[in-house]
């Protein structure tokens, strides 16, 4: 039930070639969001939105699951999904947090409880996983 850093599979090409960035994150807790302000390097004056310590490289991600355990906790979760979405979507947000290094390639940003089977976001992350994990016909 622990969050991982990171997951790594090791062996002679042990799904193909796959490029798919996975992103799971923890909901957020009471007062805690995606975004916090900064101030700007060049001007002190100008605040700047970052990505909170907590979901550092998130921006990143082609997949976001925020993995709740409780029902409590889905509209927090759904809060991160939006905010994800408003990212790619928010040109001066994009340019103040991505910059030239940023994608808008489509991301697949879902809230699932990772431990139940029956749970539609889970179902909607798995398939994508799928389909980034099935061959490519060249």
């Amino acid at each position: 039930m622990n969050y991982s850093t990171a997951v790594l599979l090791e062996g002679d090409d042990p799904v193909g070639f796959v490029d798919l960035r996975v992103f799971v994150a923890p909901p957020p807790e009471a007062g805690e969001g995606l975004f916090v302000w900064r101030r700007h390097l060049g001007n002190a004056n100008r605040p700047t939105a970052a990505i909170a310590e907590r979901y550092a490289g998130i921006q990143h991600a082609q997949m976001v699951i925020v993995n709740i355990r409780a029902v409590r906790e889905r509209r927090a979760g759904e809060q991160i999904v939006a905010d994800i979405v408003r990212l790619r979507k928010d040109k001066e947000l994009f340019d103040d947090i991505l910059g030239f290094r940023g994608s808008k390639l489509p991301i697949t940003a879902v809230v699932a409880n990772l431990t139940d089977p029956d749970d539609p976001g889970r179902k909607k992350a798995l398939a994508r996983v799928r389909r980034a994990l099935r061959p490519k016909k060249w």
